[in-house]
C-alpha cells in the first residue's frame, strides 16, 4: 500500500450495495464508489467519519477481471444504476453475497447458497422508475449521483421500450410555464398499459392489473407493487 496526501492505493475484496467496493487500508474501512471485486486502484478520500473512509477511483491500477466498459454513456454521473462497471455475471454473484451478508448480520440466518436468477435480457427490463424533472432546463432524468441536480438521459438503456416512449412524450411537454407536474414523476408498466403518478396532460394514474398464479393484482405508479420468484 503506497500513500499520499488524501490518497491510497487498495485492493477491492468485495462489492457492498450501491455498487460500492469494500477496502482496508491502516486499520480503516474504506469505501469505494463504482468499483469491481479485485480491483487495485488508487483512490482519492472525499469523506471520512472516524475508521471509515469514503473514497472515488482516480485510476485503475489493476482492472478485476470482472470489469468493463460500462455500456451507457450516462454511468458514473448519473445515479440511477450501481453496477454497470461490472460484467453481468459478477453483478449477479454481487447481488447473492449481498443478500448472504444481509441475512447473517441482520436475521443471524446462515445461507450457504442464494442464487439469483438471470433475467432474460439484461438491458431494457425496468418496469417501474421515478423521474426527475428541471422544468427550467426542460430536462427529464434521474438525479446525479450524490446530488440533487437532474442528469439530462435522452435514452435509458434499462428502461423497458414502451416506458421510454412515455420518457420522450414526458420531455416534450416539459416546459417553464407548465405549472401542472411535480418534481417528479413515478411510472410502471403492467399487463394491461401504462400508470404515471402525478397525471398531467394525457397522461393518466391508470389502474393497472397483473395474474400471478390463480390471484390477480391491481396497482398503480402511486403505490409499491413488485413480483418476486421464490424458489
Amino acid at each position: 500500500m503506497a500513500q499520499t496526501e488524501a490518497t491510497l492505493d487498495v485492493t477491492i475484496e468485495r462489492i457492498l450495495p450501491g455498487g460500492v467496493g469494500l477496502a482496508h487500508a491502516d486499520g480503516k474501512t474504506v469505501f469505494v464508489a463504482l468499483a469491481a471485486k479485485g480491483d487495485r486502484v488508487r483512490v482519492t478520500i472525499d469523506r471520512e467519519q472516524g475508521n471509515l473512509l469514503f473514497a472515488s477511483i482516480t485510476e485503475i491500477l489493476e482492472p478485476s477481471p470482472d470489469r468493463i466498459e460500462p455500456p451507457c454513456p450516462y454511468f458514473g454521473r448519473c445515479g440511477g444504476c450501481d453496477f454497470q462497471q461490472l460484467t453481468y455475471e459478477a453483478q449477479l454473484a454481487a447481488k447473492s453475497e449481498i443478500i448472504r451478508d444481509c441475512l447473517h448480520r441482520i436475521a443471524q440466518l446462515d445461507i450457504p447458497e442464494v442464487k439469483v436468477v438471470p433475467s432474460p435480457n439484461p438491458w431494457h427490463y425496468r418496469a417501474r422508475a421515478t423521474w426527475q424533472l428541471d422544468q427550467e432546463q426542460r430536462t427529464i432524468g434521474y438525479y446525479e449521483r450524490g446530488s440533487r441536480r437532474v442528469c439530462d438521459v435522452v435514452d435509458c438503456a434499462v428502461l423497458v421500450p414502451a416506458l421510454q416512449t412515455h420518457w420522450n412524450n414526458c420531455a416534450a411537454l416539459l416546459s417553464p410555464r407548465c405549472q401542472e407536474i411535480s418534481k417528479h414523476l413515478d411510472v410502471v408498466i403492467g399487463e394491461t398499459g401504462v400508470s404515471l403518478a402525478p397525471a398531467f396532460a394525457n397522461f393518466h394514474t391508470t389502474e393497472l392489473s397483473l395474474k400471478v398464479g390463480d390471484e390477480t393484482y391491481s396497482y398503480n405508479a402511486e403505490a409499491f407493487f413488485r413480483s418476486i420468484r421464490v424458489s
